[in-house]
């Protein structure tokens, strides 16, 4: 059995933060460093940061000081490539790629061949050279489209479109007022509509990758259109969350704003619907306009022949112990769903040939995730 990864997290936030939780709980692993962009946060211990006993490892807001650590992966869990960073975002991938990491993140490259081959070149070229490997991954793009859906079409031999609803309590996850003022919460739809940011991103990454993804697999062929919805539901009352009250964070939402959105995510091929995401999210359960859903739970639907298929899955920290969160830990059941194929890809990329890699077998939990480097099929 090998020494453990070495892995460099890069971001701090909603999933940042339940990253590091399992990379310091797992013996697999062994944490080399942390990037974080505030610079409040600058010089904390990483157990500080997340509340318990110290760890050893200071984060850092220094990108060159990250740059030079020796590890075997790194996990970026910052922002989205939206258009004020995308490219730096790929500077530091293809730098940490060129110098021997390999790089898995649930925020983007889900499937690059989207953008053609000279944005595939350029990462491919950096993984030859530093014998490393990309991968985009996540629960949502990714884990449930990309395997649960794609496993469940093995129940039906023709596919007419699959469709896929998750719903989230945003309230548990990490940010600030600012932040998610930003994403058109807590301000009036006027003001959301006017955020082309997000939209600018959604339009180019993400979504629109792994719905073509699926197309090609499903179909072979990419969508011929790709079509992104949202709808606003604003507060009859005002209402605030507060730190003090064990809210993650402090922010107001006047009467009259929003406080839930839902962004549907549409992949047409030849004028009719074959592929949707939608995530529907929410700052407040007593308030949720999504009639009875509650955080963390997902409904897949396929439509095909000669069978049809419904799933409805949920997730908290424990059903037997009957848990949503475990003591002491508010992280959404959510989050943690994404961190499980993210750090379960490690392995699989320390021993892969150098490239991007898209899911195939990635297998799921095992009692000591190195095993996986060596696996090929789900059964060995």
């Amino acid at each position: 059995m090998r020494k453990p990864y070495r892995v460099i997290v890069v971001g701090t936030g909603g999933i940042g933060q339940p990253v590091l939780r399992e990379i310091i709980r797992r013996p697999e692993f062994e944490l080399a460093g942390v990037l974080a962009f505030k610079p409040r946060k600058d010089g904390l211990d990483v157990g500080e940061l997340l509340g318990q006993e110290r760890v050893g490892i200071r984060i850092t807001t220094d990108q060159l000081a990250i740059a030079s650590l020796d590890a075997d992966c790194v996990v970026w869990c910052g922002y989205f490539p939206m258009p004020h960073i995308e490219d730096a975002m790929d500077n530091f991938v293809i730098q940490a790629l060129e110098s021997g990491k390999n790089v898995v993140t649930p925020a983007a490259y889900h499937y690059p061949h989207l953008h053609g081959e000279e944005y595939v070149k350029k990462f491919e070229d950096a993984c030859r050279r530093g014998n490393s490997c990309l991968h985009g991954t996540g629960e949502n793009p990714g884990f449930w489209f990309e395997r649960v859906a794609l496993t469940l079409t093995g129940l039906c031999n023709d596919v007419e479109y699959i469709g896929i609803d998750e719903y989230c309590h945003l309230a548990l996850t990490t940010g600030s007022e600012r932040m998610w003022n930003a994403a058109g919460y807590g301000v009036s739809v006027d003001q959301a509509n006017q955020l082309s940011a997000f939209r600018e991103t959604w339009e180019k990454y993400f979504f629109v990758e792994t719905l073509n993804l699926l197309s090609m697999s499903l179909w072979g062929k990419l969508l011929d259109k790709f079509e992104f919805k949202t709808d606003h539901y604003t507060c009859d009352e005002s209402f605030e969350l507060y730190e003090a009250n064990g809210d993650p964070f402090d922010m107001r939402f006047p009467k009259g704003t929003v406080h839930a959105l839902a962004h549907r995510f549409e992949g047409y091929i030849d004028g009719k619907l074959r592929l949707y995401a939608a995530t529907n999210n929410f700052m407040s359960p007593e308030r949720s306009p999504f009639e009875g859903k509650k955080d963390s739970t997902w409904d897949i639907e396929i439509e095909g022949r000669p069978t049809s298929i419904r799933c409805n899955i949920a997730a908290q920290a424990s059903f037997k112990d009957n848990l949503i969160f475990y003591p002491g830990d508010t992280t959404s059941p959510l989050y943690y769903a994404s961190v499980g194929p993210i750090i379960q890809a490690i392995p699989v990329l320390c021993g892969h040939e150098p490239g991007i890699v898209y899911p195939s077998m990635f297998a799921s939990s095992a009692p000591d995730l190195r095993i996986l480097e060596s696996r090929n099929s789900v059964v060995g």
